[in-house]
């Protein structure tokens, strides 16, 4: 529900922002939202302390690349735990 809330508020509200603000940060902070409305297991931390620490290793790459690398790799690292988890689960069955 509150992530239709910011969607609604960002599409009345999305005009009025000032040309001359710089908006680079947007993607991030989508990012970060969805990450905090989702409240994250295991996975889902280790999936975002490791496309943290990547888009700090690559900001400086060009055409937003570190974002599309972080994001990249999040999701696999995300995968990879989550999958440990079940075949550990299944072990200890």
């Amino acid at each position: 529900m509150a992530a239709q809330g910011a969607t609604l508020a960002g599409a009345l509200l999305g005009s009025q922002v000032p040309a001359g603000w710089h908006l680079e940060l947007a993607a991030p902070f989508t990012f970060l939202s969805l990450l905090v409305l989702s409240r994250p297991g295991r996975a889902g931390i280790c999936a975002a302390l490791a496309a943290a620490l990547a888009a700090w290793l690559a900001a400086s790459l060009p055409l937003g690349l570190g974002l599309l690398i972080a994001t990249g790799l999040g999701v696999v690292v995300g995968l990879v735990v989550e999958r440990l988890s079940e075949t550990r689960r299944e072990v200890h069955r």
